[in-house]
């Protein structure tokens, strides 16, 4: 499901299977996640809403008012017999609803009225369509009260419940034994997030969305009550929940779109699925123990099994358009097709009309039984002995799963300081935690003061500036990511090096020498070194570099020049001024290489400035309304970070719009720059010099005509 008007689900007992839970009997009085391996939940863990927290019982929650602490009144959980009572039911609600003709309950619900019936409902133009898939399709509005312009759907089957979103809320919408809507109930309103697509764990009554304006994952019980952030980051777009293995599946469409499989509290990230084009929608069939999903550039339809041991299956069809929702019940793969303005299903290879002229559908759920399933698939761990790992490839597209992404998968920000490297774990920094192992790299008491560090992901080496020491050095990670022993890169004739950045396509290394007011270019292959510019430069700490575009940035300024950021090919030609005014000491320099801007952080201003490639549509964020002295940022995915050497702090904001400021690390002793460690910051592109270095002791791409094609020997 995406921001348009609409979408479809599918109504059936099957689509949501039966299922006991480890949360079943736990005594948590907000939220119960099952823990365990992910994929393998064998136990439950209690967490608290995130204005709260775990109280020593590991049960209960509790808030902080005045300095003393409340504790947290415990909702109710499911009673011995497996019958959940919901806030304000009329009804009993068998938990193990079972269609077997036996009434457990008073009033026979749990001998559901979908037993033998299945329903696909659909988002169209705001309104819900209800289609009888037993009945030849045949379709109607439900009818009831007003739940205004939806754009996404979530369903309930055992509770008969549908969950809508809007832009700005999530709505549960209660049905009678007709299916129409009985009643609605706000559940989230509030117009500081954007909702996007959503999952509904039937099992531990939870409901699981995206946040796509602040790109987070909230966990929210069915009746509001409580709510905890999850994960955060990247450029998330759909979601999918298996109760079963206590995961969801996550798309991020973060410069390689790929889908993630993480724990249910956002921990164990791991990559199911990489280098797709753009992933739309989400969903599970309990049956086969398959993750389907959309890819909307090449308008297709692919499925891999959860445990990502198989082959990925492409289903291509001529007549879809924008595949915008994606609904599973029994054999059958349900897509609404936005652009085509239909409702298709699919099975064996085979595409089949549902809705030929539905009205703008942006978003389908099945109202099936066995949809949603209550017990798991008990031919699951067969299944899974059958798959061997293998490559795939999309009609001649590249390789799915870079191994390089699976190895460095975890993202982690590199903070240099005087005398070490710490890393720190950016996805337990979103939980307000982070991890930090400090990794010596010069002796103590030396006059060591290392200023800025670059890497080459896929050599695993690591490079920073000393003009304390008066050289380049150099270091590689170890498999477990420690970091062997230094070598000296280059020191002749380095006076002051300072900033500093890596072509990590042509294996060059350029940084800024305030010594001798030089910028120089050397090659990794060769160790051979050259004076790119050597006129006009006063002090040069922010360098970047694009290899796709053959550009190379860096700011200057000084005492008695104009403070500005440049730009020049990578072979030293075509030097032009971009940023002019607005800037005093501009220290920090870094390339969102998604979007297609630079972020100029300036220390005497406070301020971190985001303009276009060119120097235009420009933009100011105040990093603090007292004095800092940033001496070094970095963009990743939707945050940008700096280093404060007056606090020795290094702290994080939104890249957009300056909220959300967080401290990402304190007590960092001289920290001098900062440089997040991920496949995602160096995207590949082809070498200009190729492998034998174009024959040169120095390679330097060259730009013709706006394109990167050529090079110029040194």
């Amino acid at each position: 499901m995406k921001d348009l008007s609409e979408t479809s689900r599918s109504f059936y007992q099957s689509s949501q299977p039966p299922s006991t839970t480890q949360c079943e009997a736990a005594p948590c009085s907000h939220f119960c996640l099952p823990v365990g391996q992910p994929g393998d939940a064998e136990g439950y863990r209690c967490e608290c809403p995130d204005t709260t927290s775990l109280n020593p019982d590991g049960h209960s929650c509790s808030t902080e008012a005045n300095g003393q602490k409340s504790k947290s009144v415990t909702r109710r959980t499911c009673d011995p017999a497996g019958f959940s009572c919901l806030k304000g039911a009329r009804r009993c609600v068998g938990f193990k609803t079972v269609c077997d003709n036996r009434s457990n309950c008073d009033d026979n619900s749990d001998e559901h009225l979908l037993c033998n019936a299945t329903y696909l409902m659909s988002v169209e133009s705001g309104l819900i369509k209800r289609v009888n898939v037993m009945d030849n399709f045949s379709t109607f509005i439900v009818s009831g009260e007003s739940i205004g312009n939806a754009r996404g759907i979530g369903v309930d089957t055992r509770r008969k419940q549908l969950y809508l979103t809007t832009k700005f809320s999530i709505v549960r919408a209660d049905l009678t034994d007709s299916l129409e809507i009985e009643s609605t109930t706000a559940v989230l309103e509030d117009t500081s997030v954007h909702v996007g697509d959503l999952s509904v764990d039937w099992l531990h009554q939870l409901l699981f969305w995206i946040d796509t304006l602040y790109n987070k994952v909230s966990a929210t019980t069915m009746d509001g009550s409580a709510s905890k952030v999850v994960y955060t980051g990247g450029n998330l777009n759909a979601i999918a929940v298996d109760p079963f293995q206590g995961v969801f599946f996550l798309a991020d469409n973060t410069w390689k779109s790929r889908i993630y499989k993480c724990g249910m509290n956002g921990e164990g990230r791991t990559v199911l699925v990489d280098d797709m084009a753009n992933i739309g929608s989400l969903t599970i069939d309990f049956k086969t123990n398959k993750v389907y999903w959309t890819d909307l550039t090449i308008n297709a339809l692919m499925a891999m099994h959860s445990s990502g041991f198989s082959g990925l299956d492409v289903y291509r069809d001529p007549q879809q358009g924008d595949m915008t929702g994606l609904a599973w019940s029994q054999n059958w793969i349900y897509v609404s097709d936005f652009g085509k303005n239909t409702v298709r299903r699919f099975v064996r290879k085979r595409w089949e009309d549902v809705r030929p002229k539905a009205d703008g559908p942006t978003d389908i759920a099945v109202l099936d039984v066995t949809s949603q399933p209550l017990v798991q698939n008990a031919d699951k761990k067969m299944k899974r002995m059958r798959f061997r790992n293998r490559s795939f490839n999309i009609n001649g597209a590249r390789q799915l799963v870079n191994s390089l992404t699976y190895t460095y998968s975890k993202e982690i920000l590199l903070v240099l300081g005087k005398h070490y490297i710490t890393k720190v774990d950016l996805n337990t920094l979103e939980h307000g935690e982070f991890d930090r192992a400090s990794c010596e790299i010069t002796p103590y008491g030396s006059p060591s003061t290392p200023v800025s560090i670059d890497f080459d992901i896929r050599s695993k080496a690591l490079y920073w500036t000393d003009p304390g020491l008066k050289g380049i050095y150099m270091s590689r990670f170890k498999d477990n990511m420690d970091i062997e022993p230094v070598e000296a890169l280059f020191r002749t004739d380095v006076d002051k090096p300072e900033g500093l950045a890596v072509d990590w396509v042509d294996q060059n290394v350029y940084w800024s020498d305030t010594g001798h007011h030089v910028i120089i270019a050397a090659s990794l292959k060769t160790r051979a070194k050259t004076t790119l510019l050597d006129s006009g430069l006063g002090t040069v700490r922010g360098i970047a570099v694009h290899p796709q575009e053959g550009l190379l940035y860096w700011t200057n300024w000084g005492e008695y020049m104009a403070s500005r950021v440049e730009r020049c090919d990578l072979d030293g030609s075509h030097r032009i001024s971009i940023i002019t005014s607005g800037l005093q000491t501009p220290n920090g320099l870094a390339i969102d290489y998604k979007e297609r801007r630079l972020f100029v952080g300036d220390a005497k201003r406070n301020l971190i400035m985001s303009c276009s490639m060119v120097g235009r549509d420009c933009y100011t964020l105040q990093t603090s309304a007292h004095r800092e002295d940033l001496v070094s940022l970095a963009v990743y995915h939707n945050y940008v970070y700096w280093a404060d050497l007056r606090r020795e702090e290094v702290m994080r904001m939104y890249k957009q719009s300056g909220g959300d400021k967080l401290m990402a690390l304190g007590s960092a002793v001289d920290p001098h720059s900062v440089k997040p460690f991920h496949p995602d910051m160096q995207p590949e592109g082809k070498p200009a010099c190729g492998p034998d270095n174009g024959g040169c002791l120095i390679c330097l791409p060259t730009v013709r005509n706006g394109s990167r094609h050529s090079f110029r020997g040194m």
